[in-house]
């Protein structure tokens, strides 16, 4: 560094009485300082499931017995950097040694936490005391998620209804959700003379089974 006013000339040595001659020495108030950390004024919180055990510019974080990181590992570091702890170090989650099916998660070590529909272990058994049939999903406890032409707990009874009715010859239909009234055409009428007939749905089914034909008057 060059200093323009009134630099301090040193003398003595071999050169006692002259001067150092392209030499020039600071004045106390620009002599450099030496280099200085930041510190870290406090231990960083440990991660969740972890212990730490921390210098001043290390800490060393293990995560309990049945709890990894992420990425599979159980020991990490982190450092004091310019006044900060760092890197970010991701919390510990429980490590289960056999999976969890039917999307069932990990919830502690070695302890799969299930939907309602599952248990078990590893949620490997359906809630439902009896298989849910023909299709059908168990999705609460004894409860069965049916096909659209199913219903009942378990899914056991075929409904008939999403069809309409056989129509007799002869005749026409107007139908609702559950029930249907069949009418036979001009000049035509059932064996019993009537001229209408209802047809309802009982547990899927319509009922009755069967109409006769419509015939001529």
């Amino acid at each position: 560094m060059k200093v323009t006013s009134n630099p301090i000339i040193l003398m003595g040595g071999p050169f006692k009485g002259d001067p150092l001659k392209g030499l020039s020495v600071c004045p106390i108030a620009f002599r450099p300082v030496a280099k200085t950390e930041i510190p870290c004024l406090k231990f960083p919180p440990p991660p969740l499931n972890s212990r730490r055990k921390c210098s001043n510019e290390i800490c060393r974080v293990t995560c309990m017995n049945g709890y990894t990181f992420p990425d599979g590992s159980t020991v990490s570091e982190i450092r004091c950097m310019a006044g900060a702890w760092e890197p970010t170090i991701p919390n510990c989650i429980p490590e289960c040694n056999l999976p969890c099916f039917n999307g069932g998660v990990c919830g502690a070590p070695n302890t799969c936490l299930c939907p309602t529909a599952y248990k078990g272990s590893q949620c490997q058994y359906s809630n439902c005391d009896q298989e849910c049939q023909n299709g059908g999903i168990c999705v609460a406890k004894n409860f069965c998620q049916c096909r659209d032409n199913f219903y009942g707990n378990y899914c056991e009874i075929k409904n008939e209804c999403l069809a309409p009715p056989n129509l007799p010859m002869n005749s026409r239909r107007l139908c609702s959700t559950l029930s249907c009234i069949v009418t036979c055409k001009n000049g035509y009428k059932f064996p019993d003379g009537s001229t209408d007939a209802g047809v309802h749905c009982v547990e899927g089914a319509w009922q009755p089974t069967s109409i006769p034909y419509c015939i001529l008057n």
